[in-house]
């Protein structure tokens, strides 16, 4: 299932159009960075990457935010991934529940383009010195769909994945998918771990399902449209300080990111998902 598939637009289109505010503030110190690390400190693969980075987020129309979550309200309605709550470093959570893709119809291109909105709402939610995104607990091709995506467009932004409660087919999945794995993504993910007594989530901003402390029960009508306005103006206040700082490619993130206190954005984004 290529991720260039489906409803994104295509690539040739939109390669030749000059570079636009957000992608310019895209393209921070810490991008290029993270670019050569997956590059293994080559300049120039380093640069083709990135290059076809920004083509594939311009097909994936991926700066439309409210378009994107309006696109996918449908695919998001019965909670199958979302983001919520922080790990002891600031790092947002991922949960991802692949059992609720039973019943789907065949695999569609929504179910990766939902976890990339989520990838990108989990960074418009990180602070100032956070660069990674946290995962936790399908189908073959949405989980290929998915770990191709991550590999190719999101390199170094995993910060660690821990697997919980794999049943048979979904261990023969993993075993399928695995080889596909890079060594240093391997690294970071566990499998059948206590994710509740695990020392890089803490048991009160976990959720109660996966043994954490944390009630939260998924609701789309109060948790969509929260979680877009908190990052819409999360984008707006951090558009305006990257203009200050110079709106130039190769701005830090720590000079326009939100640097407000954890307790802080913790306090506000579990109040605004109100959990119950």
């Amino acid at each position: 299932m290529p991720i260039e598939g489906g409803h994104a637009r295509s690539t040739t289109a939109v390669s030749k159009i000059p570079l636009h505010e957000e992608e310019k503030k895209f393209l921070t110190r810490e991008c290029m960075i993270r670019h050569l690390l997956a590059e293994k400190w080559d300049l120039m693969k380093a640069v083709s990457r990135c290059e076809r980075n920004l083509v594939w987020r311009r097909a994936m129309d991926l700066y439309d935010v409210e378009g994107m979550a309006k696109s996918l309200e449908q695919e998001a309605q019965y909670g199958k991934a979302f983001t919520f709550s922080y790990s002891p470093a600031g790092q947002p959570l991922m949960y991802w529940f692949p059992e609720k893709h039973r019943g789907d119809p065949d695999p569609s291109f929504d179910q990766v383009k939902l976890v990339v909105y989520l990838a990108e709402r989990s960074s418009d939610l990180m602070v100032a010195g956070v660069e990674q995104i946290e995962k936790s607990s399908a189908q073959i091709s949405v989980a290929r769909g998915i770990l191709q995506t991550m590999q190719t467009y999101y390199p170094e932004k995993l910060g660690f994945a821990m697997v919980q409660n794999l049943g048979f087919i979904s261990k023969t999945l993993v075993n399928i998918i695995w080889p596909f794995v890079d060594a240093y993504t391997k690294e970071k993910v566990q499998f059948d771990v206590d994710i509740a007594k695990s020392p890089r989530v803490h048991p009160e901003l976990m959720m109660t399902r996966l043994g954490g402390k944390l009630k939260f029960e998924y609701n789309l009508a109060s948790y969509w449209p929260d979680l877009l306005q908190t990052c819409l103006q999360r984008r707006s206040a951090e558009l305006e300080k990257w203009r200050a700082a110079g709106g130039q490619v190769g701005i830090s993130e720590l000079d326009f990111k939100v640097s407000q206190e954890l307790a802080d954005v913790i306090g506000a984004w579990l109040v605004s998902c109100a959990p119950v």
